[in-house]
């Protein structure tokens, strides 16, 4: 499953979560 993205500069308007490989990926 994916978790909430912690990295800074991580989507701000957008919701922020993390794939398994620990990049960010955002959801409109």
């Amino acid at each position: 499953m994916q978790k909430k993205c912690t990295r800074p500069g991580c989507g701000k308007s957008y919701k922020e979560t993390e794939n398994e490989e620990g990049s960010c990926v955002y959801h409109a």
